[in-house]
């Protein structure tokens, strides 16, 4: 397998973390306007504020694990990378393992960051507890 990861790392392209960042924002951004356009959908048909929270809280746990399991969140995608298998750049990451991602990334923050500079293949904290390795997409 270190033989495998060792071939698909000479064509592999590996984000800046400022990338990572601004992909992050972007998502956040997006998480933002479906809450507001969610909120003011289920206000309009007259849905009590207990269950628009509810659906919001909803959204917000299952946007990131949901599109990082399909390769990567629509802040990825806007900033050219993907979300794969650590080793198997062609796989996605199951939906367990984005679960798992999501939630040491929740747990740790902007922290999780930090091996990003220090690590050979660029990878956070939480792709290292997910196996998980995020690249620069190819034309």
């Amino acid at each position: 397998m270190e033989n495998s990861e060792n071939e698909h790392s000479e064509t592999i392209q590996y984000p800046y973390l400022m990338d990572r960042v601004k992909a992050s924002i972007f998502d956040s951004l997006v998480i933002l306007a479906l809450i507001w356009g969610i909120s003011w959908i289920f206000n309009s048909m007259g849905y009590e504020e207990s269950k628009m929270r509810i659906y919001a809280l909803l959204l917000i746990l299952l946007y990131e694990p949901i599109f990082v399991s399909l390769g990567g969140t629509l802040g990825h995608r806007v900033m050219k990378l993907k979300v794969k298998r650590s080793g198997h750049p062609e796989k996605n990451l199951n939906i367990f393992l984005s679960i798992v991602r999501y939630s040491v990334k929740l747990l740790l923050g902007w922290i999780s960051l930090f091996t990003v500079s220090f690590e050979e293949r660029k990878r956070a904290i939480h792709d290292l507890c997910s196996s998980s390795q995020v690249m620069v997409q190819k034309n």
